[in-house]
Protein backbone atom coordinates (compact mmCIF):
# COMPACT_ATOMS: atom_id res chain seq x y z
CA UNK A 1 0.00 0.00 0.00
CA UNK A 2 1.74 3.32 -1.07
CA UNK A 3 -0.95 5.34 1.11
CA UNK A 4 -2.03 6.06 4.85
CA UNK A 5 -5.77 6.32 5.17
CA UNK A 6 -7.06 7.33 8.02
CA UNK A 7 -10.82 8.80 8.06
CA UNK A 8 -10.79 9.11 4.56
CA UNK A 9 -7.44 11.68 4.02
CA UNK A 10 -4.90 10.27 1.79
CA UNK A 11 -1.32 10.96 2.94
CA UNK A 12 1.34 9.69 1.31
CA UNK A 13 2.70 6.83 3.33
CA UNK A 14 6.56 8.79 2.56
CA UNK A 15 5.70 12.08 3.76
CA UNK A 16 6.96 12.15 7.15
CA UNK A 17 9.95 9.72 5.97
CA UNK A 18 11.00 12.41 2.98
CA UNK A 19 9.86 15.61 5.03
CA UNK A 20 10.64 14.81 8.96
CA UNK A 21 9.85 18.58 9.67
CA UNK A 22 6.41 18.19 7.67
CA UNK A 23 4.69 20.78 10.80
CA UNK A 24 1.36 22.12 10.09
CA UNK A 25 1.22 25.41 12.02
CA UNK A 26 -2.16 26.91 12.36
CA UNK A 27 -2.58 30.16 12.81
CA UNK A 28 -6.17 31.09 13.07
CA UNK A 29 -9.41 29.17 13.41
CA UNK A 30 -13.18 30.19 13.24
CA UNK A 31 -16.66 28.83 12.82
CA UNK A 32 -19.14 29.85 10.21
CA UNK A 33 -22.45 28.59 9.42
CA UNK A 34 -21.61 24.90 9.45
CA UNK A 35 -18.07 24.66 8.98
CA UNK A 36 -15.21 25.13 10.96
CA UNK A 37 -12.06 26.64 8.91
CA UNK A 38 -8.70 26.35 10.14
CA UNK A 39 -5.54 28.84 7.90
CA UNK A 40 -2.60 27.14 7.89
CA UNK A 41 1.18 27.26 7.19
CA UNK A 42 2.70 23.83 6.06
CA UNK A 43 5.42 22.72 4.05
CA UNK A 44 5.22 22.47 0.44
CA UNK A 45 6.11 19.20 -0.34
CA UNK A 46 5.86 19.90 -4.14
CA UNK A 47 8.55 22.87 -3.85
CA UNK A 48 10.72 21.59 -1.38
CA UNK A 49 13.44 18.98 -2.63
CA UNK A 50 12.91 15.68 0.08
CA UNK A 51 16.80 16.18 0.46
CA UNK A 52 18.00 18.39 3.93
CA UNK A 53 20.59 20.07 1.11
CA UNK A 54 17.31 22.61 -0.52
CA UNK A 55 15.30 25.32 1.05
CA UNK A 56 12.28 23.83 2.54
CA UNK A 57 9.52 26.14 0.82
CA UNK A 58 6.23 27.01 3.02
CA UNK A 59 2.52 27.78 2.20
CA UNK A 60 -0.36 29.08 3.80
CA UNK A 61 -4.08 26.56 3.36
CA UNK A 62 -7.42 27.53 4.51
CA UNK A 63 -8.71 24.22 5.70
CA UNK A 64 -12.59 23.60 6.12
CA UNK A 65 -14.91 20.93 8.18
CA UNK A 66 -18.20 20.05 8.36
CA UNK A 67 -18.69 21.18 12.24
CA UNK A 68 -20.26 17.63 13.16
CA UNK A 69 -17.93 15.85 11.19
CA UNK A 70 -15.95 13.93 13.59
CA UNK A 71 -14.31 11.26 10.84
CA UNK A 72 -12.89 14.47 9.01
CA UNK A 73 -14.50 12.56 5.82
CA UNK A 74 -15.87 16.58 4.87
CA UNK A 75 -11.84 16.99 4.73
CA UNK A 76 -10.80 19.91 2.32
CA UNK A 77 -8.08 22.16 1.85
CA UNK A 78 -6.50 24.91 -0.79
CA UNK A 79 -3.83 27.05 -1.04
CA UNK A 80 -4.59 30.37 -0.18
CA UNK A 81 -2.32 33.70 -0.99
CA UNK A 82 -2.26 36.71 -2.88
CA UNK A 83 -0.03 38.50 -5.72
CA UNK A 84 0.36 42.21 -6.41
CA UNK A 85 2.20 43.67 -8.88
CA UNK A 86 3.97 40.40 -9.51
CA UNK A 87 4.97 39.23 -5.85
CA UNK A 88 3.41 36.64 -4.27
CA UNK A 89 2.46 36.91 -0.87
CA UNK A 90 2.00 32.89 0.30
CA UNK A 91 3.05 32.81 4.45
CA UNK A 92 0.09 33.34 6.32
CA UNK A 93 0.71 35.87 9.35
CA UNK A 94 -2.38 36.43 10.99
CA UNK A 95 -5.91 36.07 10.56
CA UNK A 96 -9.56 37.50 11.54
CA UNK A 97 -13.34 36.95 10.70
CA UNK A 98 -15.41 40.52 11.21
CA UNK A 99 -17.66 42.60 9.27
CA UNK A 100 -17.20 44.68 6.53
CA UNK A 101 -17.59 48.41 6.22
CA UNK A 102 -19.48 50.06 4.19
CA UNK A 103 -17.14 50.45 1.39
CA UNK A 104 -15.50 47.39 1.45
CA UNK A 105 -18.77 45.77 1.61
CA UNK A 106 -19.61 47.61 -1.44
CA UNK A 107 -16.46 46.91 -3.52
CA UNK A 108 -16.53 42.96 -2.42
CA UNK A 109 -20.16 42.84 -3.61
CA UNK A 110 -21.31 41.89 -0.13
CA UNK A 111 -23.61 43.09 2.88
CA UNK A 112 -22.60 44.57 5.48
CA UNK A 113 -23.83 41.81 8.08
CA UNK A 114 -22.07 38.86 6.22
CA UNK A 115 -18.74 37.59 7.78
CA UNK A 116 -15.37 38.48 5.58
CA UNK A 117 -12.11 36.68 6.25
CA UNK A 118 -9.11 39.17 6.63
CA UNK A 119 -5.84 37.62 6.10
CA UNK A 120 -2.19 38.89 6.74
CA UNK A 121 0.04 37.83 4.01
CA UNK A 122 4.31 38.01 4.07
CA UNK A 123 5.98 37.20 0.72
CA UNK A 124 9.02 34.73 0.91
CA UNK A 125 9.24 31.02 1.28
CA UNK A 126 12.02 30.44 3.73
CA UNK A 127 12.52 27.97 6.84
CA UNK A 128 10.00 28.77 9.69
CA UNK A 129 12.67 28.03 12.21
CA UNK A 130 10.13 28.78 15.06
CA UNK A 131 6.10 28.58 14.77
CA UNK A 132 4.38 32.10 13.69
Amino acid sequence: QDEFVSSQLKIPSDTLSRFPAFDIYYIYAFASQRFVYFVTLQLDTELTSPDTSGEPFYTSKIVRLCAGDSKFYSYVEFPIGCTRDGVEYRLAQAAHLGKPGRRLAQSLGVSEDQDVLFVVFSRGQKHRADPP
